[in-house]
């Protein structure tokens, strides 16, 4: 009701489109007493559908929670709207009967009106349901919509939100679009889906994967793509923490992977992966991509080594200048051209193909300073996958104590702490 046009509440500029196609945003409803910079509060309780089209603000206005209140949007749409945050908020719906929305939160998806910019979607949670204890494999298709946030807005950011029991949790193809400090769990196809340049996806937590056998689409805690032939550009994945530990065995999750289109200037630093599947971190079609200090561990070993690889694109594309630096894992391959690997440890071996020469190393120590150890994830401080200690730091009999160089590493660890020279291989620093 507040947001409804014909009761003429909020006090901004309004975007029209003349018969001719000119669009204009004159400002509207001068007497309305909710104006950009001001905060409406909600209280505990069902808001219903919220629509907010063509609202373009000078600055934010903020739809918020009343301290102490837990209000419940059932869906949200932003089209063609500039300047809006939502903090606190909990957005959660089902797919009804005959609906055919696509996600509970749909920010930007209308152009008519132009483009969305500068939406904040800060705390509170997106969700098809509280309570998934009576769902069937099946329902974890069926049951939620496509998608728990689906955005083509530009200037994006979400911090500390909660995205749960969805199939695709977060898809983005706005550029400009930051992720952070937000936890992705019980998803049950991928966690974040980036299709943007200018992208920083920051210290988030992804567990409880809930991928099917049933679900067509290969699943993953971040995954990038392109669209329409463009390159993406400006990518940062840092600090995140991607855990599926113990699953059935018929599920799986994929780390960090960008297997289609063309991508310059990615950096992969700090993250720890500890999943049940080949691709810990994989990148196709990179040029110019930094992969330094994360933390990749198999869960299953006896199935999955779970690498850190870089490889052609699928149209055949040579990846290229590709650094390889400071990772632990069960094994680093790369294809590339002009690119090097060195102070990586492993467990199983590492392999690097530059300019159609290959070599390899299945033990010891090499030339660059990579060294396959076997009983590497024997070597942390404390590392059980059934009693989940999860601490990373590598002790003294391990290879990947004091193996990193300074170059190119990022100055603090996964948990933000200061790195000390000689730097630790790995997310995770003494």
């Amino acid at each position: 009701e507040v947001l409804d046009p014909s009761r003429k509440l909020v006090s901004t500029h309004v975007v029209t489109r003349s018969r001719d196609g000119v669009l204009s945003a004159p400002r509207a409803n001068a007497d309305g007493p909710i104006k950009p910079g001001d905060a409406v509060l909600l209280y505990s309780g069902e808001h219903g559908k919220v629509a907010i089209t063509g609202l373009r603000n000078e600055s934010f206005i903020t739809i918020a929670a009343a301290p102490g209140a837990i209000p419940v949007i059932q869906q949200l749409t932003v089209d063609s709207a500039s300047r809006w945050a939502f903090r606190g908020v909990k957005f959660q719906a089902d797919r009804a009967p005959g609906d055919k929305t696509r996600a509970v939160v749909m920010l930007g998806t209308g152009t008519w009106l132009g483009e969305a910019d500068n939406i904040v979607i800060q705390g509170g949670s997106v969700s098809t349901t509280d309570d998934v204890s009576a769902w069937s494999k099946d329902d974890w298709i069926t049951k939620p919509l496509d998608f728990g946030m689906f955005s083509t807005a530009s200037c994006l950011s979400i911090a500390g939100t909660r995205f749960f029991h969805l199939r695709n949790a977060l898809t983005f193809t706005g550029d400009r679009t930051h992720v952070t400090g937000s936890r992705f769990e019980d998803f049950g196809n991928d966690g974040i889906q980036m299709v943007a340049s200018d992208v920083a996806i920051l210290r988030n937590r992804f567990a409880a994967g809930r991928h099917s056998p049933l679900e067509s689409q290969h699943a993953d805690a971040i995954q990038g793509w392109t669209q329409g032939g463009r390159v993406n550009r400006n990518i940062l994945v840092s600090g995140n923490w991607i855990e599926n530990v113990a699953p059935p065995d018929d599920n799986y999750l994929q780390g960090i992977s960008i297997f289609d289109g063309e991508w310059e200037n990615v950096r992969v630093e700090n993250n720890v992966v500890m999943t049940n599947a080949w691709h810990g971190i994989a990148l196709f079609g990179v040029t110019n991509a930094t992969i330094v200090n994360n933390t990749v561990i198999p869960t299953r070993p006896d199935l999955f080594k779970t690498w850190i690889t870089v490889r052609e694109a699928k149209t055949k594309r040579p990846s290229s200048q590709v650094t390889v630096r400071n990772n632990i894992a069960a094994a680093v391959i790369v294809v590339a051209n002009a690119s090097r690997i060195d102070g990586n440890a492993v467990k199983e071996r590492v392999e690097l193909t530059v300019d159609g020469r290959k070599s390899a190393r299945v033990s010891g120590r090499d030339g660059n300073g990579n060294v396959v150890q076997p009983r590497l994830f024997e070597t942390f401080a404390d590392f059980s996958l059934t009693k989940r200690a999860f601490d990373l730091r590598p002790m003294p009999n391990s290879a990947a104590y004091r193996a990193g160089t300074a170059e190119l590493a990022p100055a603090v660890d996964h948990f933000g702490r200061p790195r000390e020279a000689p730097f630790d291989a790995g997310a995770v620093s003494r």
